[in-house]
């Protein structure tokens, strides 16, 4: 009796964990973090979830943008990588893109759906873009509809931020499209 009790929590937690996607495809993850793509490539070949997620919420996919591996980025939005997904903290892969002067692929995941004005601790990818000074990014995201007058959490627009961190060029292409 105490054998099929086991088996029973053994089937929950394993059911539970598979339901929230925590633990599976470590491999794949920890290829993507590494920047191995000949191992990314092999994993989703032999069906791994390519969505899986870490303990931080963290897909390949975030992974790949934060440790600048753009291959394996654009391999996995090609193979379906859920653009949308937030993290633990609420970034997408879009934020973390701006973030890192990504404009390639960024581009790519609005094209795939990402949303331009999504919002993480009240900060549009826009406020991101301005606050790195990527005046190309910030391009691409007003050519894509982004809210140029959206306020973050502090009441700062993207204009705001710019001018506080001395970006100029942003700051003057944001007022050319109507910024306040």
């Amino acid at each position: 009796m105490r054998k099929i009790q086991w088996l029973v929590v053994a089937l929950v937690c394993v059911t539970l964990m598979s339901m929230c996607g925590c633990n599976r495809d470590t491999k794949l993850l920890k290829a993507a973090e590494e920047g191995d793509i000949q191992t990314v490539r092999a994993m989703i070949a032999k069906g791994a979830d390519i969505n899986a997620v870490d303990t931080d919420g963290y897909t390949s996919l975030h992974w790949s943008i934060v440790m600048r591996h753009k291959e394996i980025a654009e391999f996995l939005v090609a193979e379906g990588a859920m653009v949308t997904v937030a993290d633990g903290l609420g970034m997408t892969p879009l934020h973390l893109s701006v973030q890192q002067g990504f404009k390639d692929i960024a581009e790519l995941l609005i094209a795939k759906g990402a949303k331009v004005n999504a919002t993480v601790f009240g900060e549009a990818p826009l406020h991101f873009a301005a606050l790195a000074g990527h005046r190309d990014i910030v391009e691409l995201l007003l050519a894509k509809g982004a809210n140029l007058n959206e306020k973050n959490k502090q009441g700062n627009t993207p204009l705001q931020v710019a001018e506080e961190r001395g970006y100029t060029d942003v700051a003057d292409l944001l007022r050319k499209n109507g910024a306040k």
